[in-house]
């Protein structure tokens, strides 16, 4: 079986932050909220889906110019990264994992 990891997200854009690697090379990371609808007790209540972005290159460099609240669309790929790290409280070693999106391509909404 072949897999698919594609990822489009539509909403807006939080905490950009531009970067360089220890080589120089651009590095992005931010966040984007994506207004959702759910229902709690009967009611619809509006409410954000946040999830974290990462994109490398020219495409971090765009993104670095982009203010917070920018209205975008995404497309790209899901990503599990991983590092060791001391537990706060104990002092022992500890994995810590977490999921992100890395941005390929996007785009600007005009609302």
């Amino acid at each position: 079986m072949k897999g698919t990891n594609s990822v489009k997200m539509r909403g807006y854009l939080m905490y950009p932050k531009l970067g360089v690697t220890a080589n120089g090379f651009p590095k992005f990371t931010g966040t984007i909220a994506i207004p959702i609808v759910y229902k709690s007790g009967g009611e619809e209540k509006e409410g954000k889906s946040y999830h974290k972005l990462c994109a490398w290159g020219a495409v971090a460099e765009a993104l670095g110019e982009m203010l917070e609240q920018t209205p975008i669309e995404i497309d790209g790929t899901l990503n599990s990264r991983k590092y060791d790290s001391a537990c706060r409280s104990c002092g022992n070693p500890e994995k810590k994992y977490w999921t992100e999106v890395q941005v390929n391509n996007f785009i600007i909404i005009n609302e």
